[in-house]
Formats: structure tokens, sequence, C-alpha cells
């Protein structure tokens, strides 16, 4: 295969799963006890691994604006808390509250729940897709013979 249907195939399935995910992502269920966007959740996850707020920019790779009116929002919710860093005290340090714990957990079971769910209908899609083409080339060969 060559390097540029290679790079087409690789950009159209980052597009699929982020339109799946992004979908999946922003339902709600019954078991919702929150509703986090998906950047606030990768950031609580960013959170939980960091307390660098450059690191978290980086891996985000979002303004520091944006940071910071995410890290507000979770904050007033009572999900994080911001404190400043008493070695140095121009640096703030970002830590995950008790509940703010429980709903990151609680949001990581449903999207392992969700993308396995995205796995298996396109498992099943694909299938279909194949044993479909498989019909449609038996009877080809038997209206040919």
């Amino acid at each position: 295969m060559d390097k540029l249907k290679v790079s087409n195939n690789f950009l159209h399935a980052l597009f699929v799963l982020k339109s799946l995910l992004g979908a999946e992502f922003s339902k709600t269920t019954k078991s919702d006890t929150c509703f986090l966007s998906m950047a606030e959740y990768v950031l609580m996850k960013q959170v939980s691994e960091t307390t660098s707020l450059t690191e978290i920019r980086n891996y985000l790779a979002i303004s520091k604006a944006a940071v910071s009116q995410m890290l507000s929002s979770l904050e007033k919710r009572g999900y994080l808390i911001r404190k400043i860093d008493q070695a140095n005290r121009r640096n703030l340090i970002v830590s995950l509250t008790p509940t703010g714990q429980s709903v990151l957990q609680e949001k990581d079971r449903e999207v392992r729940k969700r993308f396995d769910k995205i796995i298996i209908q396109n498992r099943r899609s694909r299938y279909v897709g194949v044993h479909q083409t498989n019909l449609q080339n038996q009877r080809c060969h038997k209206s040919i013979h």
C-alpha cells in the first residue's frame, strides 16, 4: 500500500473514531452522576497523573486560558482543588478531591463500556459486510455456471 493511501486510511479511521467517541461520550445514562465533556474528562485523567499545569496544557494541546477555564469549572463543582506551590509560589498544584476521584472512576467505567460497545458494533458491521460480499460472490459464481 502506498504512503498516501495509508495516510488517508489512517485519517479516516481517526475521524470515525472521534465521531463515534464524541457521539457516545456525550450521551448520558441513568448511571451518569454528572456530565463531563470529553475535554474535562481527559483533563481530570491528566490531573490524576500529574500536578503540572504545563504538562496538562501540553498534553491537551490547548491554551493556558482554556485549561484555566476548565479547571475553574471543575473546581466549582468540587472535583479538584488548586493550591499555590509553597516551594515555588509561581506554580499551582492541582489535585482531585475525593469527589473528583469518584466521578473520574465512574466515568472511566462508562467510557470503557461505551468503547467496548463501539468495538463490538464495528466488528459486527464488518462481519455483516464480509458475509454479504461472500453471498454476492456465491450468487455471482452460481449464475456463471
